[in-house]
């Protein structure tokens, strides 16, 4: 897209070119102006010339035929004058005289046929001469009306160039602080707009972080799946470390209860085959209590054990989903600040663009 000052500029030198083209016109009407006249004046001065000139050769012919038709009169008159009886020299010289003035009348009446005709001739050209000046008058007015025209149309285009020139250096002026108003905004969009491109990396960060978070959640099943069967172990262990416990429980019941039979029994029944029988049932309660007691001892650790996973497994999956709600959180704050960037930005270009 073109700028505005360089739009006005060429519409300047368009403008300085009419009014150039103008210029030349009106030098060339003055010049048709005084070739007209300088014209007008030639055929004027030739034709006075050429009537002078006629009038001259008239005014001579008219002289000589005069003075010829003079002699001839006072050839007569001598004539006359003597009688008839002139001698035979006298007669020839008359008629002499007579023939030659004859013969120059003659000639002169020739020469005054052919000026006639030359002045019949000069009024024919005189006559053709102006009408083809009153055309080129005619001719003339009327391309001095169109150059008139031109001329008024030339004054209202130098007043509307003066508006247009008015109006461009306003434009020109405007254009300046628009150019400054788009270099404050470019400056205000070059940060903005590496501020997103900060914002995108950190959020492509994120999403790789939110990748990786899937492979967390699938820890998190797993560490899920081996706590629930770590809480199974763990109930199962208790139960039976419950049911040893009131098995053994039970057996010092029943040996407590064997020894007060045996105590009350007495030395009498010492040797009796009913106090063998208890002493050998209060024996083998006794040594099922010790495999209780040891079954209990040998799988104390292991609960022990499974407790502590149980523990660590707890906290790792409270950390695990403590992690995957900050990053979320972190993502939406960050997406959220990328948008309102990218409206502002696009706000500045759409300005630039105006």
């Amino acid at each position: 897209m073109a700028s505005p000052g360089r739009a006005s500029r060429t519409k300047f030198s368009e403008d300085a070119m009419l009014i150039s083209l103008a210029s030349e016109a009106e030098k060339r009407l003055d010049a048709k102006r005084k070739q007209r006249k300088e014209a007008k004046a030639a055929v004027m001065q030739r034709q006075e010339s050429l009537q002078r000139k006629e009038a001259q050769k008239l005014n001579a012919t008219f002289r000589e035929k005069a003075e010829v038709e003079k002699t001839i009169m006072e050839s007569r008159m001598n004539v006359l004058l003597s009688g008839g009886k002139a001698d035979a020299g006298l007669s020839v010289g008359t008629d002499i005289v007579q023939t030659v003035a004859g013969e120059k009348l003659v000639s002169l009446r020739q020469q005054l046929d052919q000026a006639l005709q030359s002045k019949t001739m000069v009024e024919s050209s005189k006559s053709t001469l102006r009408f083809a000046i009153e055309d080129l008058k005619d001719r003339l007015e009327e391309r001095e009306e169109e150059l008139s025209q031109a001329l008024i149309d030339l004054k209202m285009y130098r007043q509307k160039y003066q508006q247009e020139e008015g109006a461009r250096l306003l434009m020109e002026k405007n254009a300046e602080e628009y150019s400054k108003e788009v270099d404050r905004m470019r400056e205000q969009v070059l940060p903005l707009s590496q501020e997103i491109e900060t914002q995108k990396q950190a959020n492509a960060e994120l999403q790789e972080r939110l990748a990786s978070l899937g492979d967390v959640q699938s820890s998190s099943s797993k560490v899920s799946e081996k706590l629930d069967a770590t809480l199974k172990e763990l109930a199962e262990s208790r139960a039976e470390t419950a049911a040893a416990k009131d098995s053994n429980k039970r057996f010092e019941q029943e040996v407590d209860r064997l020894r007060e039979q045996l105590k009350t029994m007495g030395e009498k029944s010492k040797g009796s085959e009913e106090a063998n029988k208890l002493r050998t049932q209060l024996e083998d309660e006794q040594l099922a209590k010790g495999r209780l007691e040891r079954q209990v001892t040998k799988m104390q650790p292991r609960i022990d054990q499974l407790e502590k996973d149980l523990t660590e497994s707890e906290a790792q999956l409270s950390d695990l989903k403590a992690e995957k709600r900050k990053t979320q959180r972190e993502q939406r704050q960050m997406q959220t600040q990328i948008t309102e960037l990218q409206t502002e930005l696009n706000v500045l270009k759409a300005t630039m663009k105006k």
